[in-house]
């Protein structure tokens, strides 16, 4: 007789493989010309926190995240620093990539 599973972890952080990074976020985002409008941050090294500065002038609504290995990433953390200039990203666990604000 086979014991059902009751307690099952399941991470807050979801992954979608993505082949096409920019052509996705163009569609996600909306913005044929993001490239111009938006601001792209790439984290090198994996890390749990990720201090963007932008400068965009404006807090961005538009966070698209792709990690190293080019998946999606949703679930994380947000807190805007200094209004227009600068956020933070929080993630479960560490990981490296890239992120897109528009």
């Amino acid at each position: 007789m086979t014991t059902p599973v009751t307690d099952v972890s399941v991470p807050s952080v979801s992954v979608v493989q993505i082949s096409a990074p920019i052509a996705v976020l163009q569609e996600i985002v909306g913005a044929t010309d993001f490239l111009r409008q938006g601001h792209q941050f790439t984290q090198d090294t994996p890390a749990t926190v990720w201090t963007v500065i932008h400068d965009l002038g404006f807090d961005p609504a538009g966070i698209t995240v792709i990690d190293a290995d080019g998946y999606h990433l949703d679930g994380f953390g947000i807190q805007y620093l200094e209004s227009g200039k600068s956020l933070r990203l929080s993630f479960d666990l560490a990981y490296s990539g890239v992120v897109y604000l528009s």
